[in-house]
Order: C-alpha cells, then structure tokens, then sequence
C-alpha cells in the first residue's frame, strides 16, 4: 500500500527486482479514489472489509503460505490493520500517519489539529496492537518527526511491535533516506523471513 498521495515511496522496479529474485508474489494495493483507503481499495469493494477479503482469496488462490504487508505513510497504517486481520507474518510500516487530508470543503488542518489526530488515532492504533499482533510489526519513522514519534513511542514495548527511529531524520518521507544509505534492500529482506529474528536495522 502506498502513501496518500498515491505513489510509493521508491520507484516500483525496485521491488519488482526483489520479489523475482526472492521468488515472491507481490500484490500493489492504490487508494485510486482517492479516500484515503477509508472505503479501501475500489477494485475490490466499498470497503476495507471487501479489500481484506479479496486479499486473502488472492493469497489463498496462489498458494501463499506467508503473507507479508507493507505501507508508507497513509497506506502504513492501512497495512498494519489489514496485515493482522489476514494473521500476516511481517508488517513493515515506514512512517505510518493518520488520516490528516484536507476537510470536505478543502481546507487544511492546522499543525495542532494534525497532532491532536494523530493522538487520537494512536490511541485506537494502541488497542488494536495490545489484542494481539500475529507475525511480526516493525514501525520504522524519523526520529525528530513530531507526528511519526508519537506514534511509535505509544506502540513500542507492544509484544510482536518494535519500533525503530532513524536518528535526526525529520521528514515524514523516508523511503528515499533508506535508498540513498543502503538499507532498503534489509527492509524487504525483513519481510521474506519468518524466523523470530526482529532486528532489521543496524
């Protein structure tokens, strides 16, 4: 799942390079209508249920024996609740956010009602993870991003859930600072394994 704009944060020819090396099957999930996966993916349905539905008669159809989700910033999130919902092995969530998109009448939040959001959010985020993560969750954000720490810092210490900071990284996007310090490959390495080996990063 992408970010909320509706791009990755990496060109896809880099994960399609991975997955027919690894020998994976990779399913791209795009919030075309632009709602910010509130109703989920439109080919698949109305809603989230519909998407997490499709996804798994699509894993079921392939044979899949493991199932791993990953999203960056708005489609983070998204990846978390649909990853545990379909008992995923690994979720990789680079700097998930909440739903902070302009109002109906176009207007945008403010800083302050952006951070009051995302408490809020985190703190159903929070609920959620403590019933119970399946595989393995790991929250990778900027450590002197305001939002993305808030975050972490509330899902952290959860069991299954590690949150891991890129230090004085204070932008929300971090796909690119991965790429450009040859880390990204890990992370996807990360999601092909399936012993309890949580460390990701150096």
């Amino acid at each position: 799942m992408g970010e909320d704009h509706g791009r990755m944060g990496i060109p896809l020819n880099f994960i399609d390079r991975w997955a027919q090396q690894a020998g994976f099957h990779v399913l791209y999930l795009r919030d075309l209508s632009q709602s910010h996966y509130r109703q989920g993916v439109s080919a698949f349905g109305e809603t989230m249920a519909d998407t997490r539905q499709a996804i798994g008669a699509i894993a079921q159809g392939l044979g899949c024996r493991h199932v791993a989700f990953y999203g960056s910033s708005m489609g983070g999130l998204v990846a978390i609740r649909a990853g545990i919902a379909l008992g995923a092995t690994r979720i990789l969530c680079a700097a998930g956010t909440a739903d902070v998109a302009p109002r109906p009448d176009g207007s945008r939040l403010t800083p302050d009602e952006k951070l009051a959001v995302t408490r809020e959010e985190t703190q159903r985020l929070s609920g959620e993870l403590r019933q119970g993560v399946p595989g393995w969750l790991a929250y990778l954000y900027g450590s002197d991003n305001d939002r993305d720490s808030i975050i972490a810092h509330a899902i952290m210490g959860i069991p299954g859930v590690e949150a891991m900071t890129l230090s004085e990284l204070n932008r929300h996007n971090i796909d690119f600072h991965l790429v450009m310090t040859g880390r990204y490959h890990r992370t996807f390495d990360w999601l092909a394994r399936h012993a309890e080996d949580i460390g990701l990063l150096p």
